[in-house]
């Protein structure tokens, strides 16, 4: 808090303090970050203070009197810590090759979780370009169109919980679900290529690694997130409805063989 020095000092003075007394005599420069600094000491050297409130006589000095908190201990060009785009970009690569393995094994578990769930999904990506259209298509409207539906279920109260779910379910299939989308684009290249890949893992490894190349780049990177996950929840809502529609038939026939 409180530094008092009177000595005769044959090199330099460097300190912090909320008050600093210097008195005697110092061979060197002092260099002093306080509150106060108060000098009647013969200096030798530059006297550098990091305060406006000082008391010091200048013709006590022989070098010169330097005042400012950024003179106190300069930092040469070197020492100066630089941010250029390649450490953002280096960062970058460092965020995809984490978030390409967390995801991978997150939908290494999706696969195995709900295999059947996967293929039929699938069909609704890579079986033709008219799929593909339709489930980019039917998700844009979801994606666009359902916004306003919950904020009014939320509104009403009793339906929050429902606007909760929907919401709950939208966010997953836009964070994780895609998983079932990028296995589905690299089931077509191996498709292509001729390959087979049976438990889909590879698939999987094949379209994270297209995603996270095409995300590097920074124009590519908005407008595919985007149809990513428009594709994924276009194809899931197709997928359900598709089950739906399947349940009602089936309880149709069978309520139609027992009259």
């Amino acid at each position: 808090m409180m530094v008092d020095i009177d000595a005769s000092i044959s090199k330099d003075i460097a300190g912090f303090a909320g008050t600093f007394k210097l008195s005697g005599t110092v061979a060197d420069d002092i260099r002093v970050g306080a509150g106060q600094v108060l000098s009647d000491a013969s200096v030798g050297g530059d006297f550098l203070v990091g305060t406006e409130n000082y008391t010091i006589d200048e013709n006590d000095i022989a070098g010169e009197l330097i005042v400012g908190s950024n003179k106190i201990f300069p930092v040469s060009d070197k020492e100066k810590v630089k941010v250029t785009t390649e450490d953002f970009l280096g960062f970058n690569i460092g965020l995809s090759i984490v978030n390409f393995l967390g995801m991978y094994i997150v939908g290494i578990l999706l696969i195995l979780g709900a295999p059947v769930k996967t293929l039929q999904i699938e069909k609704k990506i890579i079986s033709s370009w008219t799929e593909l259209l339709k489930s980019y298509a039917v998700g844009i409207v979801i994606l666009f169109a359902i916004p306003l539906p919950l904020f009014l279920l939320i509104l009403t109260l009793v339906g929050a919980p429902l606007a909760f779910l929907i919401l709950g379910v939208i966010l997953f299939l836009s964070i994780f679900g895609t998983v079932w989308v990028e296995s589905a684009i690299g089931q077509k290249i191996l498709q292509l290529t001729k390959q087979k890949d049976n438990g889909r893992f590879l698939s999987l490894l094949v379209g994270r690694f297209i995603s996270v190349v095409l995300r590097l780049i920074p124009f590519v990177k908005s407008i595919y997130s985007v149809s990513l996950i428009a594709i994924t929840v276009g194809s899931v809502a197709r997928t359900k409805y598709d089950s739906i529609i399947f349940a009602k038939n089936s309880t149709k026939k069978k309520v139609e063989k027992k009259k």
